[in-house]
């Protein structure tokens, strides 16, 4: 019986089979990720384009992580400043509608204390640990307790009182109020004021507004000062009493020092809100690109799932079909037609 050579007809269906089979592998793979290849190399002359798109894009997610954190920041430095901004505000008015109304200043002696309290909270904001108005002692309180240091500047103020006449009291109260929160530690006890910070390739922003900053400094010795004016004696009076036209002035010296640093606190709120306007806008322009990398690199790394679905079924009908024909071959023989 003579049987018809198939060994070459064979190995070439057998390796039509693995090539296949190889093809299906990479299809299934294809389909359950969604990615062309998990391996840079299959890409080609692409995969130089595909690294350097998805650098460009972690570059562009590490500048949104930090301008994210760093608008978290600037909304609570701004809670924070137009609390103190109304806090100065209230104690203010209520300051002026008190002068020459009552001998007892008490009341306002009071209001003054809670408002420093309200401040000095305010002060104490912080996002995650990082405390606001510290400058770069990110986990060190930025002022001491305002209990404490209002017994500090009672003694001081009592001191440089102690023999001022009526035209100098106001003046040596303040003075005196300014020169303890001036003392190296006895008001601020945060660090230098933050550096810039990168958010893009060529863009920084600096948010680097301190508990002592000239402008919260004048609030926070407008309320000692408030909470530190005593009542009116009846006239003549020897110091360090003062008289009610003494305590007037003085009250109406702390009001435009309380007026002022309004002032001051509100020119805060307008700088840290450009700088919110810097990052809103980093953030969108940001987003914008981080979109056009992703569809860029999805064009070169992401497989066409309808294409590569009907793909697959194509190659495992062949597969299919393959198996018929190898088997058939191996078993030809011309008796099959004598």
């Amino acid at each position: 019986m003579s049987v018809v050579g198939t060994a070459f007809w064979y190995g070439q269906n057998t390796a039509n089979l693995i090539n296949t089979q190889t093809q299906i592998s990479k299809a299934t793979q294809q389909v359950s990720t969604g990615e062309k290849t998990n391996n840079y190399g299959d890409l080609g002359a692409q995969a130089l384009s595909s690294i350097s798109l998805a650098d460009q894009k972690q570059t562009i997610d590490n500048y949104s992580s930090t301008i994210t954190l760093l608008q978290m920041r600037a909304s609570m430095v701004n809670q924070s400043l137009s609390s103190i901004a109304s806090t100065a505000t209230t104690i203010r008015d209520d300051a002026l509608t008190g002068i020459n109304k009552a001998t007892d200043f008490a009341s306002i002696r009071s209001e003054a204390a809670g408002a420093l309290q309200q401040v000095f909270s305010a002060l104490g904001a912080n996002i995650a640990g990082r405390l606001l108005f510290s400058g770069q002692t990110l986990g060190t309180a930025p002022v001491v307790d305002p209990t404490t240091l209002g017994t500090i500047v009672a003694s001081a103020v009592t001191t440089a009182t102690s023999s001022s006449t009526s035209t100098s009291f106001a003046t040596d109260l303040l003075n005196a109020v300014d020169t303890t929160l001036a003392t190296s530690g006895t008001y601020y006890t945060g660090g230098a004021s933050s550096t810039a910070v990168n958010i893009g390739d060529s863009q920084t922003v600096t948010m680097d507004i301190t508990a002592n900053d000239p402008a919260i400094l004048k609030v926070i010795s407008g309320l000692y000062a408030l909470a530190n004016i005593p009542n009116p004696s009846p006239d003549p009076v020897t110091p360090p009493a003062i008289d009610q036209a003494t305590q007037t002035a003085t009250i109406q010296a702390v009001v435009q020092r309380l007026t002022d640093s309004i002032g001051g606190v509100n020119d805060l709120v307008t700088k840290n809100g450009e700088t919110q306007a810097v990052l809103n806008t980093a953030a969108t322009q940001n987003g914008q690109a981080s979109t056009i990398l992703e569809q860029q690199f999805s064009n070169i790394n992401s497989a066409d799932l309808t294409a590569t679905s009907s793909t697959l079924t194509q190659l495992q009908n062949q597969l299919q079909a393959s198996y018929k024909v190898t088997a058939a071959v191996k078993d030809l023989s011309l008796v099959n037609y004598l």
